[in-house]
């Protein structure tokens, strides 16, 4: 009986555990910025502390806190979305300096493995395949998709963030 008992236990265990780790994968677009909020508004608890204790008062530190760290946070976040913009125009210039920069290394290569492995394989031209612009416009619009999810946690961040820094301080008076 004891046996039968402990198998229900180790079965109702298993399904507990992959039903928690399929709704932690369903509800991961809430999870991850919310607990990243929690962390960084943690993070924030001694400045916000101090700035109390030295009598500043409470409604102007969690906007300037806010502010400033969101601005940051933002700002981090156009530098990133310019930059790849800005390679994914270039891609066929960078792709054409890529191949001429390592043109020597793909001579090695190339007989590296076509005397050791007797194999055939053209290096350049599965560079040239690999940096196609097919290839990289695709690579930048899953990145911009990247980047439209990132908008979306970013925005639920921020409003986490913002709630967590206005109740830390009222949870340690209560």
């Amino acid at each position: 009986m004891e046996k039968s008992l402990n198998r229900i236990f180790v079965a109702l265990l298993f399904f507990v555990v992959v039903l928690g780790f399929y709704l932690l994968y369903t509800f991961s677009s809430i999870i991850i910025p919310l607990s990243f909020a929690f962390i960084a508004a943690t993070m924030f608890q001694p400045i916000t502390i101090f700035l109390r204790n030295k009598k500043v008062p409470f409604y102007l530190i969690i906007p300037s806190i806010s502010i400033i760290t969101l601005g940051l946070l933002f700002l981090f976040y156009l530098i990133m979305a310019s930059t790849v913009s800005e390679v994914s125009a270039q891609s066929s210039d960078l792709s054409v300096v890529l191949i001429a920069k390592i043109d020597g290394l793909m001579d090695g290569i190339e007989q590296l493995v076509n005397t050791r492995f007797h194999a055939k394989i053209n290096i350049e031209k599965e560079l040239t395949d690999l940096l196609s612009v097919d290839f990289l416009s695709t690579a930048a619009s899953r990145v911009v998709s990247s980047f439209t999810a990132f908008t979306n946690s970013f925005f639920w961040f921020s409003i986490y963030f913002v709630v967590f820094l206005l109740l830390f301080p009222i949870i340690k008076d209560i």
